[in-house]
């Protein structure tokens, strides 16, 4: 017969319901969007870089668009994302959006 404590389970399953989500400083979002690029993209990438240097196209553009959903917990329209030419432009949109939701 399986024992497990019943407060455990409910300070476990309070535990999962209830942490926070990353807070994310600017230099970590810059950090994280060059690894993304980076990894997507097979190029190192520098803030300057716009993203038709970089040889990225629409198709791409709908990959980064999970990854940076995905790993900062966003929501990104496609409208957004197309006015966005550099790599720096990205960083600012996420950290923008990160910094703002952490002031709600």
């Amino acid at each position: 017969m399986l024992n497990i404590s019943t407060t455990r389970v409910w300070a476990n399953l309070k535990e999962m319901f209830t942490t926070s989500p990353k807070v994310w400083t600017k230099q970590e979002v810059e950090s994280e969007v060059h690894y993304i690029v980076e990894r997507l993209f097979g190029v190192d990438c520098e803030n300057e870089m716009s993203f038709a240097d970089l040889g990225v196209d629409s198709i791409d553009r709908l990959d980064l668009i999970s990854e940076v959903e995905a790993t900062f917990d966003l929501s990104i329209i496609v409208e957004e994302m197309v006015n966005l030419a550099t790599v720096k432009d990205l960083i600012e949109f996420v950290a923008t959006k990160k910094l703002s939701a952490k002031s709600e």
